[in-house]
């Protein structure tokens, strides 16, 4: 936690940081607004929210104005029905030169269960977030790539198509220390530097959950989501049959992005990126 602070007014600063792995979660400071300025280490628009919603991985830089001395409730609220859960911290600061604030409790913008306590509490919108300075962004790809998400066999066995990449570090060597590039296996995904790549991840078994998606190395875009399976070859040939389902203009740009739930029937997430990392 660190404060800025001038005549007029003092400011503190957070990183809000998704350490968790099976559930979601909701933040909130009780009668404090934040602004969103950085997400996943990246500057964005600044975003005023009274709560965000946090995934496995996420990163959120925060300011937050101290302007009513006191003692306030800051909550982190489990989203995910098989933990249902709550934890608190507080936030307290005071006026040296001011009388000492009431003892009352303070009115939160979630519950306990992560869900805003009125109609007019703002939750952080990814899909409204845009990168500061503007991030440019190719309009077309030079390849794309479409992977199946499946559980194979026990729920903790997923697989992309067909492969499953074995759970057995002790006696299979980790893709890191043997990536073999050549092999084409679903695994290990070959690229060019330089280029444009489209990653198409289907959720293609329901119901499944939000799959947590990370890039190393380099930022990703969230050209678009859907319902159902990507029945088209290429981002551009579905682009043209449902135009309202891409942005290519200013797309959410970050390392992490969380898949659409699969509860009803199959869904997919598209994203792009640009090969300029080699490794």
């Amino acid at each position: 936690m660190s404060k800025a602070s001038n005549a007029k007014e003092t400011w503190v600063a957070f990183d809000l940081i998704g350490t968790f792995g099976l559930i979601t979660g909701a933040f909130s400071i009780d009668e404090h607004p934040m602004y969103i300025y950085a997400v996943d280490g990246s500057y964005i628009e600044p975003q005023e929210v009274e709560a965000v919603v946090l995934t496995n991985g996420d990163r959120y830089s925060v300011m937050v104005k101290l302007d009513k001395p006191g003692d306030f409730t800051m909550r982190m609220a489990s989203l995910t029905m098989p933990q249902m859960f709550t934890g608190f911290a507080t936030l307290s600061y005071r006026d040296p030169k001011g009388p000492s604030p009431p003892s009352k409790p303070s009115v939160g913008y979630i519950n306990d269960i992560g869900a805003n306590t009125t109609a007019d509490v703002r939750f952080f919108s990814q899909a409204a977030m845009k990168a500061f300075p503007p991030a440019p962004i190719a309009q077309t790809a030079d390849q794309t790539v479409k992977v199946a998400m499946r559980v194979a066999g026990q729920s903790y066995n997923w697989a992309l198509n067909e492969t499953i990449y074995p759970m057995g570090l002790d006696n299979d060597t980790p893709l890191l220390f043997d990536p073999q590039p050549e092999r084409h296996n679903n695994v290990t995904i070959t690229t060019k530097n330089g280029t444009w790549v489209d990653v198409i991840f289907q959720a293609v078994a329901f119901p499944m959950p939000p799959h947590p998606i990370h890039k190393h190395g380099n930022k990703m875009y969230l050209l678009g989501q859907g319902d159902g399976l990507f029945k088209w070859d290429s981002v551009a040939e579905a682009a043209k049959e449902i135009p309202s389902s891409f942005n290519f203009v200013d797309p959410p740009r970050r390392d992490g992005f969380t898949t659409p739930a699969a509860l009803q029937g199959p869904s997919w997430m598209a994203i792009r990126y640009h090969v300029d990392n080699p490794g």
